[in-house]
C-alpha cells in the first residue's frame, strides 16, 4: 500500500512540474506578440440576399486609407461574386443536364466576365478607421464592407447567359434558370 502511495504522490509531483513548466514556457512564447484587431463585424457573410466583400488598408492619411481599403474590398468582391455566379450555373447546368465540356467553359466564361462587373448598387456597408501608431508616425488604417445584392449579380448573369446564344438555348431548359429570370422581370 505504501508503494501506491508513494509512486501516486510522485506522479502528482510529475504532473505539476510539467504542467508548470508549461505555463512557463507559454508566456515567453507570448512575449512580443501583439493581437492583430479587426472589428467585430469583419469577415461575415450574414444575409441571404447580398454578398458582402471585405477591404482594409494602411495609409498616411484617413481618406487614402479609405480610398484603398474600398479598392481592396472591390477586388475581393470579384472572388466573392465569381463564386456566387459558378453555383448558380452549375445548379442550372445539371438541372438541364448539360455535360457538354464546351456549355461549361461558356458557362465559366461568364462567371468571370460577371465578377469584373461593375454592380449598379453596390453600396458601402460599415466603414470603420482607426489610428495605428507607428515607428514613423501615426497613420489611419481604413476597414471597409461592400454589398452587392444578390439581384443584381443574378441580373447580369440572365444577361449574360443571353449574350451567349448556345449556352442560353442549353440552359433555358432549367427550371431555376427560368425562375430567376421571371423573378427579375
Amino acid at each position: 500500500m505504501k508503494h501506491y502511495l508513494s509512486f501516486a504522490m510522485l506522479l502528482i509531483t510529475l504532473v505539476i512540474l510539467l504542467l508548470s513548466g508549461c505555463t512557463t514556457n507559454k508566456s515567453q512564447a507570448m512575449e512580443g506578440v501583439m493581437q492583430i484587431y479587426r472589428p467585430d463585424w469583419w469577415g461575415f457573410q450574414t444575409s441571404d440576399v447580398n454578398i458582402y466583400s471585405f477591404g482594409q488598408a494602411e495609409k498616411l492619411n484617413e481618406a487614402a486609407s479609405m480610398d484603398a481599403a474600398r479598392a481592396n474590398a472591390l477586388l475581393e468582391a470579384a472572388k466573392y461574386v465569381e463564386a456566387y455566379a459558378n453555383a448558380k450555373l452549375q445548379a442550372f447546368e445539371n438541372e438541364a443536364g448539360v455535360k457538354d465540356p464546351q456549355m461549361h467553359a461558356l458557362s465559366q466564361k461568364v462567371a468571370k466576365t460577371i465578377s469584373t462587373a461593375r454592380f449598379a448598387n453596390l453600396s458601402t456597408g460599415i466603414t470603420e478607421t482607426i489610428q495605428v501608431q507607428t515607428k514613423d508616425g501615426i497613420r489611419y488604417k481604413t476597414f471597409i464592407q461592400l454589398v452587392i445584392p444578390h439581384r443584381e449579380i443574378d441580373k447580369y448573369l440572365i444577361n449574360q447567359v443571353r449574350n451567349e446564344e448556345i449556352l442560353y438555348m442549353q440552359l433555358r431548359g432549367s427550371k431555376a434558370f427560368k425562375q430567376m429570370d421571371d423573378s427579375l422581370k
